[in-house]
Parts: structure tokens; sequence; C-alpha cells
């Protein structure tokens, strides 16, 4: 099977990583649609620390044999909003 990469990034969060098996999945933004993802993937895409459940992220995707698997992704800086007085 081919496998054919997004050209646009993806808005997701973090949905579990599991330490000792090395994967997890992210949850693409305003969707239940689930991409999958290996330490080796993060690696690749030279991210420096494991995001955490919920946090943030940014992902392109390819379509592999079992559903949907992280090509490239980085992490998304929050902003501070200052406090209103």
């Amino acid at each position: 099977m081919e496998q054919q990469t997004t050209a646009e990034w993806h808005k997701a969060k973090v949905k579990w990583y599991n330490i000792r098996r090395a994967y997890g999945f992210f949850t693409l933004d305003n969707s239940n649609i689930d991409v999958f993802f290996h330490i080796s993937d993060l690696e690749k895409a030279r991210m420096i620390k494991i995001p955490h459940e919920d946090e943030a992220v940014e992902l392109q995707y390819k379509q592999i044999e079992d559903g949907l698997r992280v090509s490239d992704v980085r992490l998304v800086e929050r902003r501070r909003e200052k406090a209103q007085a």
C-alpha cells in the first residue's frame, strides 16, 4: 500500500502515551480521529521531549494499513495571556 502524507499541518492534542511501550496517540482537534505515533516518529521530528497528555501539537500524518500514523509533528507553544486588571 502506498503511503501518502498530508501536506497541511493539523492541530491535535496528545490523547495518551505509554512510556514503556514507546507509543501513543494524538487526537485531531474538532474530531474523534486518532493518529498513532511511536517514539521514533518524535525522534525523526527532532522533538526533544515527549509531549504530555492533552498537550497541543501540530502534525502531518500518513495513511497506513491500520489507520493513520504521524509523519511530522511539532509542539505548539502556549501563549501566556496577560491578566486583565
